[in-house]
């Protein structure tokens, strides 16, 4: 009711106590972002929604919050929204790019390539953990041409 009618510090006092009670109500947070934006505290409204990120933990939320944060110049929180967004969808190309884009810039080279061998490294890219060619279905494949090598 106090939002309805807009009385900003009566809803900030509102949603802070039901956050105290339950940090997990994720719109909570976010009517708590839109009302310090709505009051031109961007900021405010930027951290309320980095809090709502860590109960929601999507990968595109992630994602939005590191564009904002870059916008500002707040590198280290763009980058850490980025892992997270990394983590929730390890296979975004996009991500991975705006990563390694973010660590060339700031000099940070060794965690470019160790970006990519993590990634490269992950189980899920690995031939190893989809079982090898034959229980795949490739058998055929690999005698084929271990015994065409033989052959010659």
């Amino acid at each position: 009711m106090a939002y309805a009618q807009g009385d900003t510090k009566q809803t900030i006092t509102l949603y802070a106590e039901v956050i105290r009670h339950d940090p997990y109500v994720i719109a909570a947070w976010n009517t708590l972002a839109s009302v310090y934006e709505e009051e031109g505290n961007e900021e405010g409204a930027r951290q309320m929604r980095f809090f709502a990120a860590h109960v929601e933990d999507e990968g595109d939320t992630w994602k939005d919050l590191a564009r904002q944060f870059r916008q500002v110049g707040k590198i280290d929180q763009c980058l850490y929204c980025l892992r997270k967004a990394l983590n929730r969808e390890n296979a975004d190309v996009g991500v991975l790019f705006e990563l390694a884009s973010i660590y060339r810039m700031t000099g940070a080279t060794k965690k470019v390539s160790h970006l990519g061998r993590s990634h490269h490294s992950d189980e899920r890219w690995s031939t190893r953990s989809r079982g090898s060619s034959e229980s795949r279905g490739l058998g055929h494949m690999t005698s084929r041409s271990s015994s065409s090598s033989t052959r010659r």
